[in-house]
């Protein structure tokens, strides 16, 4: 049996139509292995829905199939304890998982809003290295609590492919 707080902060069993209600939102914010993201919004609110509470700094990916469908979303590192991003990591899991497409996604604990050349630079590192066998980086997505920058949507992205950041 599942409870839930009633109004009066007393706890009653659920009915079956707020399981049901409460599953369906809480899926709703969930990319599921083989659902076709060429939404960029869609995985914006999804990765911004894993990050944006976590208490510690997290680097991921979402990695993607030729079709732009969800093959898996995994942790890479965590920047808080080693604020380092193992590039041979991400290659590693992109070959394991057969992926050709891949978005990198981030969170700051951090109250700044910026995105720093150190973003840019690793961003671009990371690009290059994985273009290098024709796996494609769709985006950087990183969340300031709940500001989220797109590197795609805010014309960072465009720059990082023809080269014109250092």
């Amino acid at each position: 049996m599942l409870y839930i707080k009633d109004v009066g902060g007393g706890y009653i069993p659920a009915t079956e139509k707020c399981i049901v209600s409460e599953a369906n939102r809480i899926s709703s914010r969930h990319l599921f292995r083989g659902e076709k993201v060429n939404n960029p919004q869609l995985v914006k609110k999804a990765i911004t829905d894993y990050l944006h509470n976590k208490e510690v700094e997290i680097f991921s990916c979402l990695f993607l199939d030729a079709d732009y469908q969800v093959i898996s979303f995994q942790e890479i590192a965590r920047l808080s304890v080693n604020p380092q991003v193992y590039i041979r990591e991400i290659l590693r899991r992109s070959i394991s998982l057969n992926s050709s497409k891949v978005v990198l996604a981030q969170n700051r604990s951090l109250p700044v809003t910026e995105i720093s050349s150190t973003d840019l630079q690793v961003t671009k590192k990371i690009t290059e290295t994985l273009m290098n066998i024709d796996i494609e980086v769709l985006d950087q997505v990183i969340c300031f609590g709940n500001i989220v920058i797109s590197f795609a949507e805010e014309g960072l992205w465009l720059k990082l492919q023809r080269n014109t950041i250092d």
